[in-house]
């Protein structure tokens, strides 16, 4: 069986997970299978099944930091993160080898903390940039210059805030690289050129190798037929203007409204910001798909894939095109290797630009995201305070 075409990508008897260190020192393991999965409004998270003959036992593994490669070359990627959680496999064998599972999260896990906080007068990404800064993370976002008249954190963590805040306005937190990400969802799917185009395996020209090879599209999945039937529905808000009661409702082509409730509005600004929510937040986009595709390290969350479902002569295909990624999965083992995608557009007729795949650091200017570890903590080059840290 060519496993390169039908479960994933070969890996040619070993685990494509490299170099993993443990708190900054050689981790000396064997893994045998290893998950990584990111999406939006989540933690990165990692699942390691691995043995040892370097170790004893497992006890102190939990609380401590990793980092590894992992993918094919010339895709891969590093992962930084902490050790959760534990499992062992089996005692000590014959051979004086230990089997374990690490659960590990991404480097936002510091986010899991908060306390009470009050900011009048601010707009949504500064509120965001300042937790991210404070947890020694980078931040990145799209404008968004509306000044709220207060934002609060209670009892959430910082995590949870930064997520209802970016949930208040329809966007998205993704994150990558220890740098938070503050996105507009449909800016990333009309502006960001496609970083990839993966065309369905049984439309590849048989005699394609190499590069044009690995763009297979192994499964497709739309799930567009579960609310095509429905009719579309708007949102209609009701809020008080001084003494008058004032309607406002979702400009576009809908037949029927829903009125939105448990909101407290101040004003006709956010009123439309509310209203406006649902064409920003991919979740609410009529087209949604997963997909499985050829082991690709380098796909994250706030990507753009060129799917090509059909015969390529086709090109008007209802699936075919720009789709948004909102979630990756990496499953990797000493057979195969393959990437799980969660997808999603408006609809097949949604405008976008044709420009070039370009990274979010190169598109403000930066260098490359990097991690560093100290005092214990993974902290990201661009977070304020690790600049100034570095710079002296």
């Amino acid at each position: 069986m060519d496993t390169s075409t039908s479960a994933g990508r070969s890996t040619r008897g070993r685990t494509p997970i490299y170099r993993p260190l443990l708190n900054g020192e050689d981790f000396d393991i064997q893994v045998s299978e290893a998950t990584v999965s990111s999406t939006e409004y989540a933690h990165d998270q990692a699942t390691i099944q691995a043995t040892s003959v370097a170790y004893k036992d497992t006890s102190k593994f939990i609380g401590s930091n990793i980092s590894f490669m992992y993918g094919l070359a010339p895709r891969t990627e590093l992962f930084c993160g902490y050790i959760t959680n534990v499992q062992d496999s089996q005692g000590i064998s014959a051979g004086g080898s230990l089997a374990f599972t690490l659960s590990i999260l991404g480097p936002t896990k510091v986010m899991q903390g908060g306390s009470p906080r009050f900011w009048p007068n601010r707009t949504i990404p500064s509120a965001v940039q300042s937790l991210s800064y404070l947890n020694q993370l980078g931040f990145d976002n799209h404008d968004h210059n509306f000044l709220w008249e207060s934002l609060a954190q209670t009892e959430n963590t910082d995590w949870k805030t930064i997520c209802a805040l970016a949930r208040k306005i329809g966007w998205t937190i993704f994150n990558r690289y220890g740098v938070v990400m503050l996105y507009d969802p449909l800016k990333l799917f009309t502006d960001n050129g496609n970083y990839i185009q993966l065309v369905a395996s049984q439309y590849q020209n048989v005699s394609m190798v190499g590069e044009e090879k690995e763009r297979a599209l192994l499964e497709f999945n739309p799930q567009e037929d579960s609310v095509a039937s429905l009719p579309n529905v708007g949102a209609r808000l009701a809020y008080f203007n001084n003494d008058t009661v004032q309607t406002l409702q979702q400009q576009g082509e809908y037949e029927l409204f829903h009125y939105l409730t448990n909101l407290v509005v101040r004003s006709r600004e956010e009123a439309e910001i509310y209203i406006g929510t649902s064409d920003h937040d991919a979740s609410s986009w009529k087209q949604q798909a997963t997909a499985r595709a050829l082991g690709n390290a380098s796909i994250f969350p706030g990507m753009n894939v060129d799917i090509r479902t059909s015969n390529p002569a086709y090109w008007r295909d209802r699936y075919s095109g720009r789709w948004l990624v909102r979630g990756v999965q990496h499953k990797m083992d000493m057979q195969s290797f393959q990437t799980q995608l969660v997808l999603a557009r408006p609809d097949n007729a949604a405008g976008v630009s044709m420009g070039n795949y370009s990274p979010f650091w190169t598109q403000v200017g930066k260098p490359k995201p990097s991690m560093i570890l100290a005092d214990g903590q993974w902290m990201s080059n661009w977070a304020e305070r690790n600049a100034r840290m570095i710079a002296l």
